[in-house]
């Protein structure tokens, strides 16, 4: 068994007696499953970073998810406990490390550059000593630059899955409104890559909007809509197509589903990603 970048416990509430439908997203083609064998990777994170993330990430959130699917209240450390929680979510999964990967060699020739750059005034100046040295500080980071474009070390991403390293992220979470938009027929839909937002957006203006399926009938909206945060609210028709049509946009291969609702592949051959705000206090949502 592999480690679960979508947690065991998680996928557990889009399941029904430990089986869930699982759609994939590049032919709609629906199987059944269990949340034990499906959204692991052997080897993703090493067994640090895989003990660190079920101990201090997943072990605190199950209280937090209980207390939602019981629509219960939650105090300003469980709030803490799902910001953490939704900040992880949305880095671990391999659509992340896609992300993070794809990006790097820009990074590594960026961070070359510059400390090329610095190094170069020594290689220019009178003093014949550190021209020397300068010279082979240069061959050194040509030979960095080269054995790290070659190959781009996973590690770096695995790195910055813990939310300890991106503070801000989950303190702008955490500064936006919660609501918990409830579905009493379970049609709340997940993916193997959870956590939604507008990419142009991302969750620090006042137009961000962080949409998080908690389980089959409840999804959690975060914006800077103004409402009394942490409520529950019936979730309109409207509002829940919105969020699973963000849900199915997101998704990387794989959508899970508490059965095989037969809308779901037709969700997935549109991928029409957001089409409307979501809003809580307005009477429906708005375009975009």
């Amino acid at each position: 068994m592999g480690h679960h970048y979508v947690p065991r416990r998680y996928l557990s509430g889009f399941a029904v007696n430990e089986r869930l439908a699982i759609f994939k997203k590049d032919t709609g083609q629906v199987f059944r499953g269990q949340p034990a064998t499906i959204a692991n990777e052997r080897e993703l994170y090493g067994e640090k970073l895989e003990n660190h993330l079920s101990k201090a990430i997943e072990a605190p959130s199950h209280e937090v998810f209980d207390k939602i699917a019981a629509r219960a209240p939650l105090t300003s450390r469980d709030r803490e406990i799902l910001a953490n929680y939704i900040v992880t979510a949305w880095k671990r999964v391999p659509a992340a490390r896609a992300r993070v990967m794809n990006q790097l060699p820009q990074t590594i020739e960026r961070t070359i550059d510059r400390r090329s750059d610095e190094v170069r005034q020594f290689a220019d100046g009178d003093d014949e000593q550190l021209k020397g040295r300068a010279t082979e500080v240069l061959s050194e980071l040509a030979r960095v630059r080269a054995k790290l474009l070659a190959d781009p070390p996973v590690d770096i991403w695995r790195d910055i899955v813990v939310p300890e390293r991106t503070p801000m992220m989950v303190e702008a979470l955490l500064s936006m409104n919660w609501a918990f938009l409830t579905d009493s027929n379970g049609t709340v839909l997940s993916s193997d890559n959870p956590v939604y937002f507008f990419p142009w957006a991302g969750v620090g203006r006042e137009e961000s909007e962080l949409v998080f399926p908690v389980n089959q009938n409840v999804a959690m909206l975060a914006s800077r809509e103004k409402f009394q945060s942490n409520r529950y609210f019936e979730a309109r028709p409207a509002a829940l197509r919105e969020i699973n049509r963000r849900t199915v946009h997101n998704a990387d291969r794989q959508v899970y589903a508490r059965t095989a609702f037969e809308w779901v592949p037709r969700l997935i051959a549109k991928n029409a990603g957001p089409q409307h705000r979501l809003w809580v206090r307005a009477p429906r949502p708005v375009a975009l």
